[in-house]
């Protein structure tokens, strides 16, 4: 599943260190978090409570094939 890779390619934001920054609640698409934008792969996701720099540093984004 290449979920990162097409997730990540329609998006740009920025950041900074990202320690601060839960991805499912503060990461807006518009006037809505992506809870709301993206329910069904809110469901999925183990760390709910995950922070930008916490998911980077410990979670591959892609595959080592680049997807």
């Amino acid at each position: 599943m290449n979920v990162n890779y097409q997730f990540m390619a329609k998006f740009s934001f920025q950041i900074h260190s990202g320690s601060k920054v839960i991805i499912w609640e503060d990461i807006r698409i518009g006037d809505k978090s992506l809870i709301i934008v993206y329910p069904s792969l809110y469901n999925i996701v183990r760390k709910k409570e995950a922070k930008v720099a916490e998911v980077l540093s410990t979670t591959p984004m892609f595959h080592s094939d680049g997807h």
